[in-house]
């Protein structure tokens, strides 16, 4: 079995835990807190996708703590890009609550840009 995990650290857990579970409806397959500055999720797009996000807040004063973690990033160049079969679901679900990049057909499947 193959898998790919994509790990994506935020300076606001919750902020971030919201988009990703309650905008992009994604379920949460482990949630861990070290008490120790270090929290996460790892997400996925439901039972048989081996495809993940891991969403992790790593505070100053943990040992895992590097100071680049507080600069501020400039350009991200992360596009976040769903295919459904469902286009006005999601475009309905994001509608003023976030804002999205556009809707477009890739290979006859309706994607929408984040």
């Amino acid at each position: 079995m193959i898998s790919l995990k994509t790990v994506i650290r935020t300076k606001n857990f919750n902020a971030s835990k919201s988009f990703y579970t309650q905008i992009l409806n994604l379920d949460i397959r482990e949630e861990y807190n070290d008490l120790n500055g270090v929290k996460g999720i790892i997400l996925s797009m439901g039972e048989g996708n081996n495809g993940f996000i891991e969403i992790s807040e790593i505070l100053e004063g943990s040992e895992s703590f590097q100071s680049h973690f507080k600069a501020e990033v400039e350009s991200d160049k992360i596009s976040l890009q769903i295919k459904t079969d469902d286009i006005e679901f999601w475009s309905s679900n994001l509608k003023n609550r976030y804002q999205f990049t556009g809707l477009y057909v890739s290979l006859g499947v309706p994607t929408i840009c984040i």
